[in-house]
């Protein structure tokens, strides 16, 4: 049997060959179901189908293990923006399907995307923390596009790290309304994707290098 494939121990009790991975699968389940508030790591252990002791084999505490959670989904972030960019050659095409595969990042993955954010999850001032780096990772994408733009001379050649947090909150904003406000009661993935196509184009008609 392969390693990673759990096998009974006990009635009820299984061990997992990659028990952290269990419990991130069991903890992202739940966070999708009732919120990442809402369950305990006894939950959590319980869904994965281990002991309550199990958890703290790999996480500290629900604070720890929500920080990996996050870390992660920065990762699919990140994933999903370059597979996006690379579906474009021009820079300015690709900038605009960075910012779309953002929005519809944060509509496929709402349970993620509602605690990726979180200031308690970052570590304390001056310790390295993985969770900033993967964030930064995931900026990164949309950086280094906008550079390429710029470098095309297709958007204007103002400071980048200022178009970079401009079109980042644009795109976060827009974000957060269609999952959080009552349009999320009506949106579907299919008008998401053509709000956020409209978003986009327009805030990025803004720092055209030859606006009309």
């Amino acid at each position: 049997m392969s390693s990673s494939v759990a096998t009974q121990t006990k009635p009820g009790r299984y061990h997992h060959g990659d028990l952290r991975n269990a419990l991130l699968d069991a903890a992202r389940e739940l966070a999708s179901e009732i919120g990442v508030d809402n369950f305990t790591l006894r939950e959590v252990a319980r869904r994965a189908n281990v002991s309550p002791a199990a958890p703290y084999h790999h996480f500290a505490d629900k604070r720890d293990l929500t920080r990996a959670l996050a870390i992660e989904a920065f990762s699919k972030l990140t994933t999903a923006l370059s597979n996006a960019k690379h579906k474009k050659h021009s820079p300015l095409e690709q900038l605009e399907q960075v910012g779309i595969a953002y929005v519809m990042f944060a509509f496929e993955h709402l349970a993620e995307f509602r605690f990726m954010f979180r200031r308690e999850l970052c570590a304390e001032e001056g310790d390295f923390d993985p969770l900033e780096t993967a964030g930064i990772n995931a900026q990164a994408v949309l950086h280094n596009t906008v550079l390429e733009a710029q470098n095309a001379k297709q958007i204007i050649a103002e400071n980048p790290q200022d178009i970079v947090i401009t079109l980042w909150s644009v795109v976060h904003g827009l974000s957060c309304i269609l999952l959080e406000s009552p349009l999320s009661k009506t949106t579907t993935a299919k008008s998401a994707k053509n709000m956020a196509k409209s978003v986009v184009q327009l805030s990025i008609q803004g720092i055209l290098a030859h606006r009309e």
